[in-house]
């Protein structure tokens, strides 16, 4: 279906399917990156969301810390076991927040915070995120 100039059809709907959307990598850390993201809306569909993707991290594999001066990010695990690291600055240190990932949770980072995601399963660690613009 294609999409009119301000991203959504005539009709007001905009549709896609997860499994015709391609494997591409993250756009903050390393290119050699095995952590690919697939992404269902694009930055410019819907004001102020910067996104809707789900993130495929796997095994032994993180995302490295980063951080969004300008965002609000959500994650949602729908598979797989890891560690969901937040702080305050960009080294790590001992006031950084440790959350557990496993199916079911929700974490929703503040701009200005760095996060980083790491694998500690031995299968994929799948998330649905979407990022927020402030």
């Amino acid at each position: 279906m294609a999409a009119t100039k301000q991203g959504f059809p005539a009709k007001g709907i905009y549709y896609s399917r997860l499994s015709e959307q391609p494997e591409i990598g993250l756009s903050h850390g390393p290119t050699e990156s095995p952590v690919r993201k697939r992404s269902l809306v694009g930055p410019d569909l819907v004001p102020h969301m910067t996104g809707f993707s789900q993130g495929i991290i796997p095994p032994g594999s993180s995302v490295e810390r980063h951080v969004h001066p300008s965002k609000y990010e959500t994650f949602y695990c729908l598979k797989g076991q890891g560690k969901f690291i937040v702080g305050s600055s960009e080294e790590t240190c001992k006031d950084d927040m440790e959350f557990e990932l496993e199916p079911g949770c929700c974490i929703t980072v503040a701009p200005q915070f760095w996060h980083s995601v790491h694998n500690t399963g031995d299968t994929d660690v799948i998330l649905l995120y979407f990022g927020v613009a402030c």
